[in-house]
């Protein structure tokens, strides 16, 4: 291996390293396990999903999978989100519905 072949393996694994968590990221629909559940997340109009402090990013099946794992986590997130019918949005500035039900 030369010098500039090693230079750019280390340059494609640091990267591949340093996400952005501070905007949600789209999950692997279909394949990506619930972080609280473990259910597979299937429907967008109901997933959720937090970045931590420490640069995790776990997602959620439901707000409601969110809402439970959120209790016993609240010192550690750095952001939430929750997917409307369209897009990602702040978990903590959207606005929600009383009275509907979800999958959870």
């Amino acid at each position: 291996m030369t010098l500039r072949s090693a230079a750019l393996v280390l340059v494609l694994a640091f990267s591949a390293g340093c996400q952005d968590t501070n905007k949600p990221e789209e999950p692997v629909w279909d394949k990506q396990p619930c972080a609280q559940c473990h259910m597979v997340l299937s429907d967008p109009r109901y997933a959720a999903q937090v970045s931590t402090k420490d640069s995790q990013r776990l997602f959620f099946d439901d707000i409601g999978c969110m809402a439970a794992y959120l209790a016993g986590h609240e010192g550690g997130i750095a952001h939430a989100w929750v997917h409307t019918e369209r897009a990602w949005q702040d978990a903590y500035s959207t606005r929600y519905a009383t009275g509907a039900s979800t999958p959870m």
